[in-house]
């Protein structure tokens, strides 16, 4: 059934120097320990769980990532957490955009950032073409749906 009503969204954007679609799931996981039902970026999920745990991170921080992120189909229906977009001037593919329900607080999007940065810096990833890869910046969209009858 299709959820019919307005609707506010944000999306949470990591710029970076690389085509995003070689790892924008991996990164989403270890920066939020959050995965889609491919399970793409599960090992990158377990090092998040790690890390915080061992790190003692901020609990709303962590509570603020577990209730407010969520997950959004893509083309093919999967439910995943994270897209990719178009980097600020719109020539590239370069943003890894995560999904919130909620605008998140100034200290969660700094956690992420912090996080993305490690990720691009250690190689966390799948992709060789990930390495090396640099985080140039971050943005908040708020997305609004608006529906509106128009005849009955």
């Amino acid at each position: 059934m299709i959820n019919i009503g307005n609707e506010t969204k944000y999306l949470f954007i990591i710029d970076t120097d690389k085509y995003a679609g070689n790892f924008e799931r991996e990164m989403c996981a270890f920066a939020t320990g959050h995965v889609g039902d491919c399970d793409v970026g599960s090992e990158q999920r377990e090092v998040f769980e790690q890390e915080t745990e061992e790190q003692d991170v901020d609990e709303d921080i962590l509570g603020d990532l577990e209730e407010f992120i969520i997950h959004e189909p893509d083309e093919h229906g999967c439910c995943r957490p994270v897209t990719i977009t178009f980097s600020p001037d719109r020539k590239e593919v370069n943003g890894v955009g995560i999904f919130f329900s909620y605008r998140p607080r100034r200290e969660v999007m700094e956690f992420i950032v912090e996080r993305a940065k490690r990720y691009a810096s250690e190689g966390h990833g799948r992709f060789e073409s990930a390495k090396g890869m640099t985080v140039t910046g971050s943005r908040l969209l708020k997305i609004k749906t608006t529906v509106e009858e128009i005849a009955k």
